[in-house]
């Protein structure tokens, strides 16, 4: 399933995977649409879309990672 984050993907996709998210979709599913953030924080809204996820009970604590190195790496 992790493979749809190496695809091409828009603004579109990315509201698509936070509403998976948000949702009471399968972990399987949630955790694709949590890779297509990750693979595309490039992609307008993703960054967002991390962020609201920083108190998920499943995905916070990754959020929080992927957005401190983001940060660490803009930073240099």
């Amino acid at each position: 399933m992790q493979t749809l984050a190496l695809l091409p993907i828009t603004e579109v996709e990315i509201q698509l995977a936070q509403e998976v998210l948000e949702g009471n979709a399968y972990i399987l599913a949630k955790g694709a649409a949590f890779a297509i953030l990750v693979a595309h924080q490039q992609v307008n809204g993703s960054a967002s879309a991390l962020e609201s996820l920083q108190s998920d009970p499943d995905f916070g604590s990754s959020a929080i990672r992927v957005l401190h190195s983001k940060q660490g790496s803009n930073n240099q």
